[in-house]
């Protein structure tokens, strides 16, 4: 059985975004949309200049040709708080994963998984 990519990362309970090379929101599925509290509508297609810090520290590994392995990206990531239009706070940590060009080898998107950590920061 073949699943749609959209149908599957929507069913996803964690938040996943993906950013393009050029800092463009390309996908932002439904577990995002309620921890952002926003549509995915209204910041597809946007620029995410959020994640520079992340491509270029990736970027310079890649160019001295080093290799960045499981347990250096699991160190790209962030704890941060979400305050919503109406107030709401909001706990996150954020996993970011860079995915390279087949041809190139250049990073083409970053993907970020984002999860709600309210109940441990309690």
């Amino acid at each position: 059985m073949k699943y749609d990519l959209e149908y599957v990362l929507d069913s996803a309970l964690d938040g996943v975004f993906i950013v393009a090379s050029d800092h463009r929101l390309v996908l932002f599925n439904r577990a995002c949309e309620e921890l952002y509290d926003i549509s995915r509508q209204d910041v597809v297609d946007k620029a995410c200049w959020k994640l520079s810090d992340f491509h270029q520290s990736w970027e310079a590994i890649s160019k001295k040709g080093g290799k960045i392995t499981y347990g250096e990206l699991g160190a790209k990531k962030e704890r941060m708080v979400l305050t919503h239009k109406k107030g709401k706070r909001v706990w996150v940590e954020t996993i970011y994963t860079p995915i390279f060009d087949k041809e190139t080898g250049e990073i083409a998107y970053v993907m970020g998984v984002i999860k709600d950590i309210t109940e441990l920061k309690r």
